[in-house]
């Protein structure tokens, strides 16, 4: 017989009533009052539960206590998942019945649900804990008292403030530096992320609490005469903290349960609750209302994030700022020589927080001055002080000054020049993009070290062997930065306004447009030599830097990353970009040169991703086509810097290794083809001939397993295979089709030799045990090497059948190997034994997952595909327990169209099928059954996947090795494919 749940005290029922009122009003849009009422009924029920308690048994009150709400719930910011932080303070020793009294009080919120975090202190516990503890000291920072002896909670108060927070600042300081750089680390920069941590993130939450925490560290941030904000930044600052709070409240409520990263799934509900119209239902079964579409979603969300963007982007400035203000430069030495004129007028100066101006409220009438104090901080790498921000904001609030600036002479100078400054990393630069830095740092880093008090950071338990806090320097916004965040680039050229906070609702890129746009052209300026003091830096490659290094042009360069996405709203923004470029250049005095290069490489800067991604690389044609666009060395390798410069802002998702390495294939292969003359027929020829001889070469030399992939992959460490017997090599050498020895290498082509050979082997056993007609069907063999682009090599011999793709395909995915591309090569007949082929699939997959024991993994995909090709292994049933398996994660993209092109002019030999759909797992197994089903034979994959969307190439011929020309048939085979992508 269970055990009754224990009935809730009165006390905790009325919270438990109030809560579901609270939220059932928050979900008719009453957000804003959600986290003070939230804080208040908490207060309410700790106070009628001591009255309870206090009714019940006397005695545990014998001692005075107080209770005090600490850290969100003391700032009275309770959001429908946050946690309750309450601290039950003695002013000495604990009394005994401090244990009843806390079960009394805390566990009916326990049995509510709630994340309770208390604690029971003495009241010299609670200053030694703060003084050794700095996360103790931030939740006392955000103290209230909620009952009990207000004499105790005086006493701390004084304590606190007299023994703690005196001569702290210093030591504070250090630790919020400290604090922010792992921020920075693990929550990036939220007022440029499409999926930000509205809390942790920079610009959450967090720099409010931490702007708060130093204005309490430091009074003289808030009411000196030299306090940073004015009332009127205070009062901004206040709307932006109402606004994330807000958007907290409502992702609360729609995830339903405690979450503070704005993943996309989210967002629609997210948006229509702060009341951004067209957001979708937040329920799935809900119907939608009459108009309402996957578009208004997306324009919906968009407005909602570049709002949430602007305010975070504020909370961030305000942030960094008070920061600056409350550590300036100690007096004396170096620090005092940058107090000194910084440009050519003497009212801009270097000032202890960055570049000032002597009189910003003159200043903000004089646009040609304010553009000069970015170029000063420019060269000097220094930020803009808080009151220069003002000043800029001040100027551009006027709609007379703000058009004044787009009419300053010498704005395309002045931007050049920012723009080659802007290669160090700053705070809102991704940790993955950020180059090295060396031993020494540059003077503002050097700079910056000084500023801090010899004294350490006090140190918490396990962490003695952690840097100090004193040897990581602020990572502050660039000029750059800065001007996106005052709005001064978007007024320099008006042009920048339409994309400035523009949002495109994907899980591919992780800014907004106006953001990415500057992070491209900061990836470009790093990787000028003097970006990296000349020494190798980031994820570059050596050729890239030698690339980037003999441009003659790099200015040109710069400018092709600002511009290459102005047009974004447009559906051929490539093409329109071109137009606007030239027309943007034109009005700033660039030469015709700079004019045509750039909008050259506007127009064709999607060129190299898609072709590298999509197209057929062996395919003389395709390089031909990438070195005719280009015309001339120059704009080749400006165009590979800009692509690799806009992959890498556009996310993790767009560029890793693997496309690292194909970009760098397609460029070389296209610059030869510039430098060398045109790869004629001649040069394919000797090409597969020297292919094919050292091939056979080493097929005749023994070859030995390696420990790290097992015998050629199989499972068999450190065992060697004999050489090949000479007939049987050269036999394999005239059965390979010929496009084996253009698209592999001699080591590869060698390696299928002997697998061709453990195939006929395994062959012979089967065709003992078997009858005829079913020997061969289950055989397969594999080969698994370690490539370039931390990916593997995965090839894998069967007998030629109709679906052997779609079943290999579907047997990678099982086994959570991610392809990134394929080749399918099928041997002349008589390969597998009389009359039979063959067939040799080449997968490239992403590295499996740390801890794998790769010889098991692929003696398992062996096994698999054996028993799928025999029937003992349903894939269709597998995969589909797979998708549904809750520890399978659905995809939380944004809902897309699905799109089939059946294209016959881009190869001579083949037609070929382009898919784009939401991805899910086994979907390239799905897609090749349906190619499959429709009697055709797929050659060559191109899988291009980016988490929530795939774009698929087919190369395929009919079953009579023709094109598909039948506009009949391809239409039947498009409408296949969209059903096969549901």
């Amino acid at each position: 017989m269970n055990a009754s749940i224990p009935a809730l005290p009165p006390a905790a029922q009325r919270l438990r009533q109030g809560r579901i009122l609270l939220a059932e009003a928050a979900a008719q849009g009453e957000l804003a009052a959600y986290p003070v009422a939230a804080s208040a009924l908490v207060d309410a029920y700790f106070r009628e539960r001591l009255d309870e308690l206090k009714a019940e048994s006397p005695a545990l009150f014998a001692q005075p206590c107080a209770l005090i709400a600490v850290g969100g719930y003391g700032r009275s910011e309770l959001c429908p998942a946050s946690d309750v932080d309450v601290l039950l303070l003695y002013e000495s020793a604990i009394p005994k019945h401090a244990d009843e009294l806390s079960r009394g009080l805390f566990h009916p919120l326990w049995d509510l649900g709630l994340d309770l975090g208390h604690g029971v202190r003495a009241l010299a516990d609670c200053i030694r804990l703060s003084l050794e503890d700095t996360q103790v000291l931030t939740s006392l920072l955000d103290t209230r008292m909620i009952a009990g002896d207000a004499g105790i909670v005086a006493r701390l108060e004084g304590e606190f403030a007299s023994r703690v927070l005196s001569g702290y600042a210093g030591t504070f300081g250090q630790w919020v530096l400290t604090h922010n750089a792992a921020r920075r680390a693990e929550y990036g920069d939220s007022s440029g992320l499409l999926e930000p941590d509205l809390k942790n993130g920079l610009g959450g939450l967090r720099d409010v609490h931490q702007i708060h925490w130093l204005m309490r560290v430091d009074p003289a941030l808030k009411d000196g005469p030299a306090a940073p904000f004015t009332p009127a930044d205070l009062d901004l600052l206040r709307q932006d903290y109402a606004f994330v709070l807000r958007a907290r409240t409502a992702l609360h409520l729609a995830a339903r349960r405690k979450t503070d990263r704005l993943n996309f799934d989210l967002q629609p509900a997210v948006a229509r609750a702060m009341g951004f119209t067209g957001a979708e239902p937040a329920q799935p079964g809900e119907v939608q209302a009459p108009g309402q579409s996957a578009l208004a979603t997306g324009l919906a969300v968009e407005a909602f994030l570049s709002r949430l963007h602007q305010s975070m982007t504020r909370i961030r400035a305000m942030r960094q700022a008070c920061w600056m203000e409350a550590f300036p430069p100690q007096p004396g030495g170096q620090a005092e020589a940058c107090l000194q004129p910084a440009a050519t007028t003497p009212e801009i100066f270097c000032g202890p927080t960055g570049m000032a101006l002597r009189d910003p409220e003159a200043a903000a009438g004089n646009p040609a001055l304010i553009l000069e104090l970015y170029v000063a901080a420019a060269r000097q790498a220094r930020p803009v002080c808080w009151s220069a921000l003002r000043a800029t904001r001040a100027a551009l609030a006027d709609p007379e000054r703000r058009a004044a600036f787009a009419n300053l002479p010498g704005i395309l100078p002045a931007l050049v020049e920012i723009f080659r400054a802007s290669g160090q990393p700053t705070e809102s630069t991704p940790p993955q993009a950020a180059p090295a830095r060396k031993q020494e740092g540059g003077g503002f880093a050097k700079a910056l070290k000084r500023f801090f008090a010899p004294a350490p950071a006090p140190e918490a338990p396990g962490q003695k062997d952690q840097p100090a806090p004193a040897d990581i320097a602020p990572a502050v916004a660039t000029p750059l930065q800065s001007m996106l965040d005052t709005g001064l680039m978007s007024a320099l050229v008006p042009e920048f306004g339409p994309v400035e906070h523009l949002v495109q609702f994907d899980d591919f890129h992780i800014h907004p447009v106006g953001k990415h746009t500057l992070e491209v052209v900061r990836a470009l300026a790093a990787m000028q030599p003097e970006a990296s003091g000349g020494a190798p830096g980031g994820d570059l490659s050596p050729e890239l830097r030698r690339q980037a290094a003999e441009l003659p042009h790099f200015d040109r360069l710069l400018l092709a990353g600002f511009c290459h996405d102005l047009a974004k709203p447009d559906r051929d923004h490539s093409g329109a970009g071109a137009h606007l470029a030239t027309d943007v250049l034109r009005r700033l005095g660039a030469d015709e040169p700079t004019q045509a290069d750039v909008a050259f490489l506007v127009k064709q800067h999607l060129l190299i991703p898609k072709i590298a991604t999509r197209r057929d690389l062996a395919d003389e044609s395709v390089a031909a086509g990438v070195a005719e666009t280009c015309g001339s060395v120059e704009r080749l390798d400006m165009l590979h810097l800009l692509a690799v410069a806009d992959s890498q802002s556009t996310g993790p998702r767009a560029w890793n290794p693997w496309t690292a390495s194909l970009f760098e294939e397609l460029v070389r292969k296209a610059r030869k083809l510039l430098v060398a003359g045109p790869l004629a027929e001649p040069h394919a020829v000797d090409k597969s001939r020297h292919v094919r001889e050292e091939a056979l070469r080493l097929a005749l030399a023994p070859a030995s397993g390696k420990p790290d992939t097992g015998k050629a992959g199989t499972g068999e460490p450190g065992v060697s295979e004999s050489p090949l017997d000479a007939a049987f090599a050269e036999s394999c050498l005239e059965r390979m089709p010929a496009r084996a020895f253009l698209v592999l290498d001699a080591p590869t082509i060698a390696r299928h030799m002997r697998l061709a050979r453990r195939f006929k082997d395994s062959l012979d056993e089967d065709m003992v045990r078997k009858p005829a007609g079913k020997a061969g069907i289950g055989v397969a063999e594999i080969d698994a090497v370690p490539v370039k682009g931390r990916a593997f090599q995965v090839s894998i011999a069967a007998l030629d059948q109709p679906g052997l793709f779609a079943v290999m395909a579907g047997v990678l995915a099982l086994h959570d190997l991610n392809i990134l591309s394929a080749e399918v090569l099928t041997w002349a007949p008589g390969s597998a034994g009389p009359g039979n082929s063959l067939a040799v699939d080449v997968f490239l997959v992403q590295e499996p997952a740390e801890g794998l024991f790769l010889e098991d993994l692929w003696a398992r995909v062996k096994r698999a595909v054996g028993y799928a090709l025999t029937g003992k292994l349903s894939l269709e049933y597998r995969l589909e327990q797979k998708r549904s398996s809750p520890l399978s994660l659905p995809s939380r993209a944004p809902k897309s169209r699905r799109k089939v092109r059946v294209d016959n002019e881009q190869s001579d030999f083949y037609t070929l099928l382009e898919v784009a759909a939401p991805d899910r797992l086994g979907l390239l197994h799905d897609l090749a059954r349906a190619i499959c089903a429709q009697d055709l034979r797929i050659h060559l994959a191109r899988i291009a996947t980016s988490a929530g969307r795939i774009h698929d190439v087919f190369y395929v011929r009919t079953g009579e090795g023709l094109k598909l020309t039948d506009p009949e048939r391809a239409e039947d085979v498009r409408q296949a494919l969209l059903s096969a992508a549901q």
